[in-house]
């Protein structure tokens, strides 16, 4: 899981500098079972899960709060 969740982050990384468009192929399917288990108790695993999250979704408010200091 962790280098599926790795390799993800790379993907995004490449895709917003590079404006490439990538396939996601069976990606969400794996953030969502990812979700719904205790993966997330792994600090690894949380590190790229949240990393893919703020790269995915950036403007989602759970993240706005390490952007803006003064929110």
């Amino acid at each position: 899981m962790i280098q599926k969740l790795r390799n993800a982050c790379a993907q995004l990384s490449h895709q917003l500098v590079l404006k490439t468009n990538y396939q996601p192929g069976l990606l969400d399917d794996a953030i969502q079972n990812l979700e719904d288990s205790s993966y997330l108790d792994n600090p690894a695993i949380a590190i790229y899960y949240y990393c893919f999250r703020f790269l995915k979704e950036p403007e989602e408010v759970i993240f706005s709060i390490y952007l803006n200091p003064f929110y």
